[in-house]
């Protein structure tokens, strides 16, 4: 997928800003998706977005991942579950939960 594709997702206004893109593997799947929201009471801070990111997350195996358009703030709602991110840490966290780790000759090469 082109990143430049993908980042349109934050630009107000683009065909991607609203809804949810669907990733399998490595492709796009869906774009501007809508997902059921959670039937969970929530505090008022939380959206739509994040209702729906947690009503997803209650019905897949999903791993979604939920960028508040007003604090910019980064969650993963897994099993029902909202968890904060924090920016520096995202890469590390998808790879962990994604379960991507690097092969026996990736490591090799950090020793040379």
């Amino acid at each position: 997928m082109k990143s430049e594709l993908f980042n349109t997702i934050f630009w107000e206004g683009t065909p991607l800003h609203d809804g949810a893109v669907i990733i399998k593997d490595d492709r796009v799947v869906c774009a501007a998706a809508f997902f059921p929201p959670t039937q969970k009471d929530l505090s008022p801070i939380y959206g739509a977005r994040h209702r729906a990111a947690l009503g997803i997350s209650e019905i897949t195996d999903s791993l979604t991942v939920v960028v508040s358009e007003e604090t910019g703030t980064i969650s993963f709602a897994i099993k029902g579950e909202l968890i904060k991110i924090p920016r520096k840490e995202l890469r590390a966290s998808l790879v962990n939960e994604l379960g991507w780790f690097k092969s026996e000759d990736e490591e090799g090469d950090e020793d040379e």
